[in-house]
């Protein structure tokens, strides 16, 4: 009986073909350009013949599928290729960039604008998006985080996050094949502890600002508003008969345009805040003697009428320093926005879920709600005598000493 002779099998893979031949060998072949290359692998490796050519194959396919990347490249180049400038695209970016859906908020905008001109422009506005690689991103992170000359502990990843976030985009937009921005932890911040605040030190600050301001000091101690949505909160927005305020806005200060008011808050939501009854009869008091008698005038104004502004009442001269001196808290460095923890915390304290804490604050992530929370040393003394105070009352249990497992 006649044997037959070993034939061809041939795949077809995309644009070309491999085909393992009679001697085992596998031939590849594809087009380029209008002409045809053709190249033969040979068996590989130890083992049984088929096991040789198997690997042949392999290793022609893998060639092919390189290859028909670089084929899809050449006849489909990206628009641009990389060579759109950093400040042209960064400029674009910022202007259409949105989050969640939302445009910017203004100040943010401005931010990133102060970021790009003073850090990352300097270095590479003129560079193509193509030319800029992780060995110029490392050394002008270099230079970002020098201590002497550099942009700060906080403001350096700030800025790192910023040129990855455009340059991440660039990807998106097929500019470039990948984010030259590949230092692990540049974009992560320090976490500076700050200062605990207790309600004592809630109440003391009250206590000694001038009474105009007191009502606000309870209002951002006990419903944690941030100082823009303080500044923009309208008279209309308090409903003591319902015991909440309504936080629709927040007021902040841009480059060029000076205080705008923005007709949403920070995270692009209204929110409903209950006011604890213990500083009710502080904030009827504030509405008849000191916020504006317009519904849509503003709750809390300045001795002359003026809307509320952080540079003035944070001033060394203003009447936040003043109250902490004359409060005994002077050296503490407490700030306004660390009313916000002590809010947090105790809702915590009372029993408030993360869910509550999230509602309270206007955050959207839990991860920032638990951010917000703070266990200082009185309350881990206070949880200690909880402790204590469940084992003076829970029942003793003898135990047998065949029930008592060492550990």
């Amino acid at each position: 009986m006649t044997s037959k002779a070993p034939t061809e099998t041939r795949r077809r893979q995309g644009s070309g073909s491999v085909t393992e031949l009679p001697s085992g060998s596998v031939r590849l072949r594809y087009r380029v350009d209008g002409k045809t290359v053709t190249m033969t692998f040979p068996r590989e490796g130890a083992g049984t013949d088929a096991q040789r050519t198997a690997r042949a194959r392999k290793t022609a396919e893998a060639h092919m599928r390189r290859a028909q990347v670089a084929i899809e490249d050449s006849n489909h180049p990206t628009p641009g290729a990389g060579l759109t400038r950093f400040v042209d695209y960064a400029d674009a970016w910022l202007a259409a960039r949105k989050v969640q859906g939302r445009p910017l908020a203004p100040t943010t905008r401005d931010l990133y604008r102060g970021q790009l001109d003073r850090w990352i422009l300097p270095t590479f506005g003129r560079v193509e998006l193509g030319k800029i690689t992780p060995a110029r991103v490392r050394a002008w992170h270099g230079m970002l985080t020098d201590l002497v000359t550099g942009a700060g502990p906080t403001g350096a990843p700030k800025c790192y996050k910023l040129l990855k976030s455009i340059l991440t985009t660039a990807v998106e937009d097929g500019e470039i094949r990948a984010n030259p921005c590949t230092i692990k932890g540049a974009g992560s911040e320090p976490v500076n502890p700050r200062p605990d605040v207790e309600l004592e030190h809630v109440q003391a600050i009250a206590d000694a600002i001038a009474e105009r301001w007191r009502a606000m000091v309870l209002v951002a101690g006990f419903c944690g508003l941030r100082f823009g949505e303080l500044a923009a909160l309208r008279r209309r927005d308090v409903d003591l008969m319902r015991g909440v305020i309504h936080v629709r806005r927040t007021a902040g200060k841009v480059k060029g345009q000076g205080r705008v008011i923005r007709e949403t808050t920070k995270n692009g939501t209204h929110r409903v805040v209950a006011v604890p009854s213990h500083i009710a009869d502080d904030l009827a008091h504030h509405l008849a003697t000191y916020a504006a008698s317009d519904p849509e005038g503003l709750m809390f104004v300045g001795p002359r009428g003026g809307p509320l502004r952080s540079n003035n009442f944070t001033a060394a001269d203003g009447p936040w320093r003043a109250a902490l001196v004359t409060a005994g808290l002077g050296d503490t460095g407490l700030h306004g926005h660390d009313f916000r923890h002590h809010a947090a915390t105790t809702m915590a304290v009372v029993g408030g879920s993360v869910a509550d804490i999230k509602r309270l604050l206007g955050h959207r992530s839990d991860a920032m709600a638990i951010r917000y929370t703070q266990s200082s040393p009185a309350r881990q003394a206070e949880l200690a005598e909880l402790v204590s105070e469940r084992a003076r009352l829970a029942p003793v249990q003898q135990l047998r000493p065949s029930k008592i497992i060492a550990s």
